[in-house]
């Protein structure tokens, strides 16, 4: 029948949005875990980029007392390295912005996926609970 019918529809559109529900929450998770290893991973390369420069500060220092040639020629090199570290945490950065924004843009479309999912159960329910009643009256006309 057609109540029977409008049930199965609600209990669709209610598994639907169970679904489209864990969708999201395993999506923020997701979001959550790569913000965290992300934070993680830059603090890592931030004390490793410390430990470095610590380590070269005290090579430099002393390279400038055995020899000023051989220290200017190490500050060259270190700079070039940092140059091109500097790039690399740049291009890093970026591409981890754009992961972010992706990944936000996916849950501002499951949040729209799970708001008109809701909007449709609630007008499910709603046209169920009309057709119970019209059943009721029809039977009740019948009996009569």
């Amino acid at each position: 029948t057609s109540v029977e019918a409008a049930r199965g529809e609600r209990d669709k559109l209610r598994a639907d949005l169970s679904e489209a529900n864990h969708r999201l929450s395993l999506l923020a998770q997701d979001l959550d875990d790569h913000n965290a290893h992300m934070e993680a991973n830059t603090q890592h390369q931030i004390q490793e980029l410390e430990r470095h420069y610590r380590e070269q500060v005290r090579e430099l220092q002393e390279a400038v007392l055995r020899e000023r040639d051989s220290a200017r020629e190490q500050v060259s090199v270190a700079t070039r390295d940092l140059t091109t570290h500097n790039s690399q945490l740049q291009q890093e950065e970026a591409h981890l912005k754009q992961v972010m924004t992706q990944l936000q843009n996916d849950v501002r479309r499951l949040e729209g996926e799970n708001l008109e999912v809701s909007e449709k159960l609630q007008e499910a329910e709603k046209m169920l609970q009309q057709m119970e009643k019209q059943s009721q009256e029809m039977q009740q006309l019948k009996q009569k």
